[in-house]
């Protein structure tokens, strides 16, 4: 009897500490086994939270219960703000614990099952973001969704839906509309009926638009909230490159600088520490959501760098070091790779770690160099309240091109380090494949325009990275986290990584990588690809209703366009005709979505720029240790050549590329090959004349 009330009391004072939200660590769920930092987020939650798999399918179908699907990632601001209401809340754990079966996941992790969901929401008719909470039948058919619900909103919809559910006719009325939801969500992704040709009045019209919405005072195009429209303004310096006509070259020259000049000056870019956050909340890119992401400062280097490349204006350069240098110091891990993200958020308090109050900054500094500050970044100029908190920007100032002199950097460093004693928002240290070779990718091209060797060696350590941990078994995996390699690689694992791999040909002429480039390529046809809608699919996994297609650009360019690109290139160095011909069918075929909206299909339009500019293949034959010393070599390295690739062979080493085959130096001097579809032109060692014949375009009539 006696060890019968012991038992007894021992499992009352279990079940109190279960929901005591004192006592979390007694309280964890079945997160606490994962890697993912937005899953160990919720770990002590009391909600009985279960991974996105066949257990918790399995459960919800044996108990007939409606599935509650999570949807976050470890720097998402509201995502935070929910689990602090609702998940870490005793009254709504009970309801969820009861009534549903609960599942978290990382989107950064799982973007296919994201994705789905995400496109489900969008035809409810709600708009789209993070955190997505989703309710789905025990078949995981999407039923009903929002964002971040206010605790009081949401436990009366927990309610709701429960008290349907358990209903006969409410579960039937439930089931035909989420049937109705899933045949409409199966037939988004068909094939496109009206096939185009291949000419140049796609790009014309993208240009007119894009000149259309184009915001002329603060860059950038439409209102708020304004994401950097990397893609858009990549596309604008092709058209800059190929148009003949100077007012064409003018306007999107303009589109361009005012757009890379407002955003540098804005509050989105980090003037101390280097690198952007993710997007302004406001038209004018003073106010920033403060989260930084891996990919959008890869994409933003790029584009920087390559509009120096055009323009030759330093700033750009400036700007695409210092996201750079930023990546190396504080986003680089010691494997080799690069960290995902660094929050918004510190204390609990967004954006806590990047505003200024006045006095804070003169405590910091001199009198002078405060008054040279205050000169350079006037952000207290309208604020006599004390307690005001600024954010460093330039979008007031007159003297922009001081922000980067030497007296103006060791003021900004000691602001820094003052900076650094604050409480740093979390870094996600997970290593994400897709963006990891996008920002190789941005190395390779930072080492290219400024002969930094430090990018370099950033660039090869992410490449030899993915080489050596995120292929296994002829697959490509998708996050590496603590020593574990995890997740099947989506589309854009294989897009991203095969462009960087033949990004990294292109620098350290190892045909290596062209080779890795050709065996992914060719595991990506064998695993994605659909004859039937002349698309690669987004992912391969089982556990999916339905398999997603998509064309369209997002916060990154998009993989099925990423794709055409590689394949044309891969066809330039290996002559493998399936590459071209299926870079055709996906330009064919889904052009036409570009021309109604180039704003969300700028990817795809460079690669039908690629394919209609007569793309040089060029092969440079020389006998250098490394083919970057070769001066030809550094011709085109120095020039901006969008629609080229290049190769380089020391005939004393063995060769296996088709584009090399055959050719020999010319009087014993390092000789070059430009060629356009086999066909070369008079092979040459004279510096200029192969500027010419790399230089040669075919022209935009606008």
């Amino acid at each position: 009897m006696k060890n019968l009330i012991n038992n007894y009391l021992q499992y009352c004072i279990f079940i109190f500490l279960l929901v005591s939200p004192g006592c979390k660590t007694i309280n964890e769920n079945k997160l606490k086994y994962e890697k993912s930092p937005y899953l160990l987020q919720h770990k002590n939650n009391p909600v009985w939270w279960h991974t996105w798999g066949e257990e918790a399918f399995k459960l919800a179908k044996k108990n007939n219960k409606i599935i509650l699907l999570s949807i976050g990632y470890s720097t998402c601001h509201w995502c935070h703000v929910m689990e602090k209401e609702s998940f870490e809340d005793i009254e709504v754990a009970k309801i969820l614990n009861k009534h549903f079966i609960s599942i978290k996941v990382d989107r950064e992790e799982r973007p296919d099952v994201d994705k789905i969901y995400m496109n489900a929401l969008n035809m409810m008719g709600s708009r789209g973001g993070w955190p997505l909470n989703i309710f789905l039948t025990p078949d995981l058919v999407p039923i009903f969704g929002g964002t971040y619900f206010p605790k009081k909103s949401f436990i009366q919809i927990l309610n709701k839906i429960n008290k349907v559910w358990n209903d006969s006719s409410g579960k039937k009325t439930i089931i035909k509309n989420s049937n109705k939801l899933l045949a409409a969500l199966r037939s988004s992704v068909k094939k496109n009926s009206s096939p185009m040709d291949l000419d140049d009045l796609s790009l014309k019209n993208a240009f007119e638009k894009l000149k259309s919405s184009f915001d002329k005072i603060n860059g950038g195009f439409g209102g708020a909230p304004k994401f950097p429209p990397t893609m858009s303004l990549q596309l604008l310096l092709r058209i800059v490159h190929r148009s003949n006509k100077d007012q064409t070259k003018q306007a999107a020259l303009n589109i361009i600088n005012t757009t890379l000049t407002q955003m540098f000056k804005g509050g989105i870019y980090d003037h101390l520490g280097g690198g952007f956050h993710r997007y302004a909340t406001d038209y004018n890119w003073h106010t920033p959501h403060f989260e930084k992401m891996l990919y959008s400062n890869a994409l933003l280097s790029s584009i920087y760098f390559d509009a120096f490349s055009v323009t030759k204006n330093n700033l750009y350069s400036q700007v695409g070091r210092d996201i750079l240098n930023y990546i190396i110091k504080e986003m680089r891990g010691k494997e080799g790779g690069f960290y995902s993200a660094e929050d918004a958020d510190s204390d609990g308090v967004e954006g806590k770690f990047y505003v200024w109050k006045k006095e804070e900054i003169k405590q910091v500094l001199t009198s002078t160099e405060f008054q040279q500050f205050s000169n350079t970044f006037p952000i207290f100029k309208n604020s006599s309240n004390n307690k005001f908190e600024a954010i460093i920007n330039l979008l007031d100032s007159s003297q922009i091109e001081k922000s980067f002199s030497k007296p103006m950097t060791e003021i900004k460093n000691k602001l820094l380090k003052q900076r650094n004693k604050r409480n740093r928002p979390l870094r996600d240290e997970k290593y994400i494949t897709s963006w990891n070779a996008l920002m190789a990718s941005a190395m390779i091209k930072g080492h290219i325009q400024t002969k930094h060797m430090p990018y370099l060696y950033a660039a090869s350590g992410a490449i030899s990275f993915i080489e050596k941990n995120m292929i296994k078994n002829n697959q490509l995996f998708r996050r590496f986290k603590d020593g574990e390699v995890k997740y099947l690689g989506t589309l854009d694992d294989y897009a991203y990584t095969i462009q960087a791999f033949i990004d990294y040909y292109q620098i350290s002429f190892n045909s290596k990588w062209i080779e890795l480039a050709v065996r992914l390529q060719n595991l990506q046809i064998n695993n994605f690809w659909s004859e039937e809608l002349n698309a690669f699919y987004y992912a391969k996994q089982s556990d999916l209703i339905v398999k997603s297609v998509d064309l369209s650009d997002n916060a990154r360019p998009n993989a099925n366009a990423v794709s055409a690109l590689n394949l044309l290139k891969l066809y330039a160095f290996t002559y493998e005709t399936k590459y071209k011909q299926i870079a055709k069918k996906i330009l064919n075929n889904h052009i036409s979505k570009a021309r109604k909206y180039p704003r969300s299909y700028g990817q795809l339009l460079l690669a039908l720029d690629y394919y209609n500019n007569n793309p040089k293949e060029i092969a440079i034959i020389g006998t250098e240790v490394s083919g970057e010393s070769n001066n030809l070599v550094k011709i085109f390295q120095d020039g901006y050549y969008p629609n080229a690739v290049i190769s380089y062979h020391n005939p004393n080493k063995k060769n296996i590329l088709p584009l090399i085959k055959d050719k020999t130096m010319i009087k014993n001097k390092s000789t070059a090959y430009v060629c356009e579809n086999k066909q070369c032109l008079r092979p040459t060692n004279d510096p200029i004349l192969f500027k010419q014949q790399i230089s040669k375009i075919k022209h935009l009539n606008f």
